[in-house]
């Protein structure tokens, strides 16, 4: 029988998605099974509450927002401290500095036989090579923040802001609501080709398949020219031509295998961005930005 009532199709979804496969797993090799359910309900009968045993949910009464948003932040970052245990068991390097939970490259191989309630190590597909944040509270956002101000204002360099979004990744996720993989797909043809940043759907490819790419250039770099008809710099249209030409790059044949391993499925036409130089500082700027 089909459920009919709001709690009853939410415990169903968290029992259907309790029972994926084991091997069903985010980049990180976090599976999906595992991730937990918080409902929020007013009534709650007995042959309700019997599917939990089938889920990692859990159920509350309904409650103030402010107080709703709390006790979900505790309830993820009970799983996220659940996680980053696992990945210590496997040994991967684990770290908490100035408010960042973060990993670092594994100290042994992972072995693909061996898993636990939260990981499982044949789905990581993360090459880390320096340290990772995974996890941040109120004080490492105000880090970040911090250290992002000073790259802008020292004129920081490309390099160093691919390093900066490399190490603290949930900028770009959370500007972009996608997965950033950096230097990813490595192209066959032209070999060495690869953009600095590829954006993955956080929840995996829909129906249209779609993927990011996107050209990193420095905070330094000059957006617009000066005189009587201005508009984006050269390096400005460097910059798109050089994404654009990727786009093409993911449509030659010779790159199916590298694509694959890099996104684990075929993206129809992708979506292009340039992150380049500073937003206009003053108005005249601001409406040929707009123009343009």
């Amino acid at each position: 029988m089909a459920p009919s009532f709001p709690l009853e199709k939410a415990l169903a979804l968290a029992a259907r998605v309790r029972g994926l496969p084991e091997g069903c797993t985010m980049r990180d090799g976090r599976k999906w099974r595992s991730i937990p359910f918080v409902i929020f309900c007013s009534t709650a009968n007995a042959a309700t509450l019997s599917l939990l045993e089938q889920t990692h949910a859990r159920i509350y009464p309904s409650m103030d927002p402010a107080i709703a948003l709390d006790l979900i932040q505790n309830v993820v970052d009970e799983y996220q401290d659940k996680v980053l245990d696992d990945y210590q068991r496997f040994g991967i390097l684990v770290r908490v500095k100035n408010g960042r939970a973060q990993i670092g490259p594994a100290l042994k191989k992972r072995n693909q036989h061996v898993e636990s309630e939260y990981y499982h190590p044949a789905g990581d597909r993360r090459n880390n090579r320096g340290w990772v944040t995974v996890k941040r509270d109120s004080e490492g956002i105000r880090k970040d923040l911090e250290l992002f101000q000073i790259l802008l204002d020292q004129g920081a360099g490309e390099m160093e802001m691919h390093r900066f979004f490399e190490e603290h990744p949930a900028i770009l996720m959370e500007a972009t609501m996608s997965i950033p993989l950096s230097h990813s797909p490595s192209f066959a043809r032209p070999r060495g080709n690869k953009p600095d940043f590829a954006l993955s759907p956080i929840l995996g490819p829909h129906r249209d398949k779609m993927i990011g790419l996107m050209e990193l250039k420095g905070p330094t770099e000059k957006n617009l020219t000066q005189g009587f008809h201005p508009g984006f710099t050269a390096k400005v249209h460097r910059a798109v031509d050089q994404v654009r030409d990727y786009a093409r790059f993911l449509r030659d044949p010779a790159n199916v295998s590298a694509i694959l391993r890099a996104f684990g499925y075929i993206p129809d036409d992708p979506q292009l961005a340039v992150l380049i130089g500073r937003a206009p500082g003053n108005t005249a700027d601001g409406e040929v930005w707009k123009q343009r």
